[in-house]
């Protein structure tokens, strides 16, 4: 049985580009002029560092014969081909690849350098059944493609444009662009922290009707839901959607990924102090599934609540002033670092939470009461004048379990750090789905559980005010992690494929009739057969 694949428009093109991982030598930086400065998303793609790191093209005839096993569509023969080939149609890989949006978010956009323009032109048109056509402009110098006799984008000796834009002018207000885009603000934030990929979000280059129908959106979905959103809360809402800027990177390196969050400016204008490190002296290392820990200036964060409620334009009675004067009081008092971490029992498929506060036991009390009757379950509380527990486990009923390093290390140069032990929890999600599975599939389980075990632990890091670091570690750090996962999966995609090969053969012995070596028979058997679970 065949499978057939269909692509179209943007994604068809965007499918072959991504096939061709080999450049050459020549760079023409000036493409990157056609990115407007009012582009609220721009997505950087450094196609050649990401070749390097994945040592893709060592699979890539064993990619194709995959792509193309069980198809007959012309474009995965075509994306096959060009991969063995390892070619760049054209296009020149050594600058990165762009995909962006125009300033109203209608339409998106992606743009290359160029090598050999009469090659991207034959790339496109040899795309089979596509309806592609070229019209030469060569009073302005340009290629326009057309779909069906609709603009799909456009082509010069320096850079290519595919894109949803509705006619030629929208190509033509990009061609005209000056290449100041990497002169604002955003622009030079993204260029100063570029990865392998990276990813720039200026919502404020919206314009304020699109921004209202983004947050309009939201609150319905909120709504459908059949949740009420506060004024307060709404205008919140609109606020941070308004206002989000932000530029994020994504690096593959040895034994790690690291997804790297950069918004606003650096200021020391949050409520937060720097991590403590007394407070990994109080926390029990054993059997710790992820904690959170973070510092807190609590004279800031009442400051911060009290202008908050004053700025919503809520009337406020004296009631409830006397309400935020206690909360801000008992805010006041919560100064240091505050903690939560997750145990797993051993006894016992149990999660214990133990939370830490930088306040004293005695002004915890009326808390610890509330949290007991609202969470519905024991809760221990201990603690001296300084630093108070609360926890569901009985002085944390654990057996040892050591931590993979010095958390401690780690933590006290942030603001707020995280950590989530994932190997733990895919051994044990392993452990518990092994019992269940069939003798066949065993192998298979296994190949699973070999590429699951490439991933040790997760760490979250805020070291400055305005960067947030989120860190995969991998087990094996002698190679680059985008290697590595590929090389697995290849792993996998093997193993899958024999399984189901196997597969296909048991099937195959069940719907045929035994000891009969008649052909028309066997062929009569086959077609009563209706529907066959592969």
């Amino acid at each position: 049985m065949k499978k057939h694949f269909s692509f179209s428009g943007l994604l068809v093109s965007g499918l072959v580009l991504v096939a061709m991982f080999m450049s050459s030598c020549g760079s023409k930086p000036s493409y990157k002029a056609a990115i407007p400065t009012d582009a609220p998303i721009v997505m950087e793609i450094n196609m050649q560092s990401l070749t390097l790191k994945s040592n893709i093209l060592s699979y890539k005839e064993l990619l194709a014969d995959i792509l193309v096993a069980g198809s007959d569509d012309g474009i995965i023969q075509k994306f096959a081909d060009e991969l063995r080939k390892a070619d760049d149609g054209g296009m020149n890989f050594e600058n990165p690849v762009y995909v962006f949006t125009d300033a109203n978010m209608d339409g998106a956009f992606l743009l290359t350098a160029v090598k050999n323009r009469t090659e991207i032109t034959d790339l496109m048109l040899s795309l089979p059944n596509r309806a592609i056509r070229a019209v030469e402009d060569e009073g302005a110098g340009v290629t326009w493609l057309e779909k069906d006799g609709k603009p799909m984008g456009v082509l010069t000796d320096e850079l290519f444009i595919l894109g949803t834009a509705s006619d030629r002018l929208q190509y033509e207000t990009l061609l005209a662009c000056k290449g100041e885009f990497f002169a604002t603000k955003m622009g030079k934030s993204m260029a100063s922290h570029a990865g392998d990929m990276t990813l720039m979000v200026n919502m404020p280059a919206l314009n304020e009707q699109k921004s209202q129908e983004l947050a309009g959106e939201l609150v319905n979905n909120i709504a459908k839901q059949g949740k009420d959103i506060p004024p307060m809360m709404l205008g919140n809402v609109f606020s941070a959607i308004r206002n989000l800027q932000l530029v994020a990177n994504l690096k593959f390196l040895k034994g790690q990924i690291v997804l790297n969050v950069f918004a606003g400016d650096d200021e020391d204008h949050l409520m937060m102090k720097k991590i403590e490190p007394e407070v990994f002296a109080k926390m029990p290392a054993p059997r710790m599934i992820g904690m959170l820990a973070i510092g807190v200036d609590g004279s800031s964060m009442a400051e911060y609540v009290t202008k908050t409620v004053e700025n919503s334009g809520a009337a406020l009675d004296n009631d409830t002033r006397v309400g935020l004067a206690m909360v801000n009081s008992f805010i006041k008092q919560m100064d240091g670092t505050a903690a939560v971490a997750a145990y797993l029992n051993n006894e016992q498929p149990e999660v214990g939470v133990v939370g830490w506060l930088p306040m004293a036991k005695s002004r915890l009390n009326f808390l610890f009461k509330t949290l007991k009757d609202a969470i519905g379950f024991d809760l221990y509380l201990d603690g001296d004048k300084d630093f108070s527990t609360i926890s569901n486990m009985s002085k944390y009923r654990c057996v040892d379990y050591p931590v993979p390093f010095n958390m401690a290390e780690h933590a006290t140069s942030c603001y707020m750090y995280g950590y989530l032990d994932l190997n733990m929890l895919i051994n044990k999600g392993l452990e518990i789905g092994r019992a269940h599975v069939k003798p066949s599939e065993i192998e298979l389980y296994e190949a699973v559980a070999e590429v699951a075990n490439v991933i040790d632990y997760a760490e979250m890091k805020m070291e400055k005010y305005n960067e947030i670091s989120f860190v995969l570690n991998l087990a094996d750090d002698s190679r680059n992690s985008l290697d590595l996962l590929i090389a697995k999966t290849f792993e996998l995609g093997i193993s899958a494929y024999k399984y189901l090969q196997t597969q296909q053969v048991n099937v195959w012995n069940s719907i045929m009739p035994e000891d009969n070596d008649d052909f028309d028979a066997q062929w009569d058997a086959l077609e009563t057969v209706e529907e066959v679970e592969w």
